[in-house]
């Protein structure tokens, strides 16, 4: 950040310059924990300088949530982002399904273009014959004498992000001649780029059939399931889960396990050292077995529909399926979407059964997970927090299941359940009066 700062002093800070130039190596890879590349872009992306300009380059042009919020809502740089137009995507006239991917591009960029401001222009490359696949950035400013330019793999999207190792070099100088040759650099790209309107979705080359509206959002969202899901089982990476810093954890108690005792007895820890506790039944939800039956379903039948689409549409082109018969399979897989994310709201994460060890210490908690299965959460009973405290629910008859030194939510269901140990059940819950009447109370 630092360095940025310096692009806000007038004198262009040319005395900490004295080489000329200075070059950073910045590496990206999420799945490793590695965010320099990331950290870097969301400080630039954040920058309040009216006199600050941007031109960023992506061959395939694919934002990550985070990028476009900080560009669309939160920047007021004049900024340039070029890409490649459907012409200029490497799956240009591919064969079979793959010649649909540069359609993809422009509905993403479409979505992309609907939400930006005025300081933001967007630019299709197409030189005839040509692929496009520059990667980078260009940063110039009106107060200071320095430019900078940012070279390597990344394509800045989700991929580059979280999956991917991805190489830059970050480049500042004040050097007259090597401005000169970033500045032609640029203007050789944007000679052969046209600027972005309404008017060039409408064209034919960029109509984009609604089978490939219904994959692009179907996939985003099941992908944002998917990705929420593994970051809860601790298989996401900090990149991934970034926008969850700013998640208040100011309610954890103070009496509750210092960070170092939290540590060591995380979930994983606690499996290793309750494996021989016998372990006493206190809560069961009766439904468990066809929830875990519906989940499985409902998720073979999402796949499975939104796979049936391409395969439908190659049918269409081939003539041998009619549009009412594409459309019908189109809004088949819409329908089986929204209720597959229905159901997750209510089924993942639901508890079947809680069970207390002999000394009343720790609790084992048996939910399912998002692929439909069990899973088992062990904690202490003392980081419980009451369902008198944590009365938000998805309804009146399932609630939230938290504990204080995490920020973790299982749903716990009022209705249909059973309280086998009621004197344990009063201990592990606050008020067991919350349940519904139709709980079976055992003693």
């Amino acid at each position: 950040m630092s360095t940025l700062n310096a692009f806000s002093k007038k004198s262009g800070s040319r005395s900490s310059f004295i080489a000329g130039t200075r070059i950073y190596p910045l590496l990206q890879m999420g799945i490793v924990s590695i965010n320099q590349e990331f950290e870097f872009l969301k400080n630039l992306f954040s920058v309040q300088n009216h006199e600050l300009s941007l031109t960023l380059s992506s061959g395939y042009f694919n934002f990550t949530d985070c990028y476009t919020d900080l560009v669309a809502n939160q920047n007021c740089l004049e900024m340039d982002i070029v890409y490649g137009s459907p012409q200029a995507n490497g799956f240009y006239q591919a064969s079979g399904l793959f010649g649909f991917i540069p359609l993809m591009y422009v509905y993403i960029s479409y979505l992309f273009y609907k939400i930006i401001g005025r300081n933001i222009r967007l630019f299709e490359y197409n030189k005839p014959g040509w692929s496009y696949h520059a990667k980078g950035l260009w940063i110039d400013s009106e107060q200071s004498s320095l430019s900078a330019t940012m070279i390597g793999s990344s394509n800045f999207g989700h991929r580059s992000v979280h999956r991917d190792l991805e190489a830059q070099f970050f480049i500042i100088t004040y050097n007259e001649k090597l401005k000169i040759s970033l500045q032609e650099e640029r203007l050789r790209i944007l000679n052969y780029a046209t600027k972005v309107d309404a008017a060039v979705f409408l064209r034919r080359d960029h109509f984009v059939p609604l089978w490939i509206h219904m994959v692009v959002l179907q996939g985003l969202v099941f992908g944002r399931v998917l990705m929420e899901a593994l970051a809860r089982n601790g298989a996401a990476t900090a990149a991934t889960n970034v926008h969850l810093f700013h998640r208040n954890r100011t309610q954890r108690r103070a009496r509750h396990l210092s960070s170092r005792t939290t540590a060591l007895l995380s979930s994983k820890s606690l499996k290793e050292l309750l494996k021989d506790e016998v372990w006493i039944p206190v809560y069961r939800f009766r439904g468990i077995h066809y929830s875990v039956v519906a989940a499985k379903m409902k998720l073979a039948l999402t796949i499975s529909s939104i796979a049936l689409i391409p395969y439908k549409c190659w049918q269409y082109l081939e003539d041998a399926v009619s549009i009412n018969h594409l459309a019908s399979i189109s809004a088949f897989a819409s329908f089986t979407t929204l209720a597959f994310i229905f159901f997750c709201r209510f089924f993942y994460g639901l508890i079947g059964v809680i069970s207390m060890n002999e000394s009343n210490e720790y609790i084992r908690i048996g939910y399912l997970s998002f692929w439909g299965s069990r899973r088992n959460k062990y904690m202490r009973l003392e980081d419980v927090i009451p369902l008198n405290e944590s009365s938000t629910g998805i309804n009146s008859k399932i609630v939230r299941f938290r504990q204080y030194s995490s920020n973790e939510v299982l749903n716990l269901s009022l209705f249909n359940a059973e309280l086998l140990d009621q004197e344990r059940a009063a201990v592990l819950f606050g008020d067991t009066s919350i349940f519904s009447s139709s709980a079976k109370k055992m003693g």
